[in-house]
């Protein structure tokens, strides 16, 4: 499996979008949204985004199993917490990420984000919408 795309396509139903099979997964919480994404059936990655209030979204987590990572898999699940918040009329979403976390900290920045703080090993990382 060479991108999201692909691991998506094995959960999906032919001919739909990732779009569609991540609007499927995702679970409805209190003021936010969950988004899992399965191969077969075991979990391979999840993003959660919450409600802050005033148009303000954070996002508490994005987790992908290590095999699966570098494949696209952590981008796509911040662009569907990102579609979220937009149909919402977020304004800004926020998130927090250890400094050292290279990866993490490139992918966010690709996806529009900024440091907005830093203390200490943790940086908070905002994009407005």
């Amino acid at each position: 499996m060479d991108d999201a795309a692909e691991l998506c396509r094995l959960n999906s139903a032919p001919g739909m979008t990732q779009a569609e099979f991540a609007e499927g997964l995702k679970g409805e919480l209190a003021g936010g949204a969950r988004f899992v994404a399965l191969t077969r059936d075991t979990v391979i990655g999840t993003a959660t985004v919450t409600l802050l209030g005033g148009g303000r979204w954070g996002i508490d987590g994005v987790w992908v199993k290590p095999l699966y990572r570098h494949q696209g898999l952590g981008r796509s699940l911040c662009a569907a917490i990102l579609d979220h918040v937009k149909t919402r009329k977020g304004e800004a979403v926020t998130l927090s990420v250890n400094r050292r976390a290279w990866a993490a900290l490139a992918l966010y920045r690709e996806m529009g984000f900024h440091v907005v703080e830093s203390s200490g090993d943790e940086s908070t990382m905002e994009k407005r919408l």
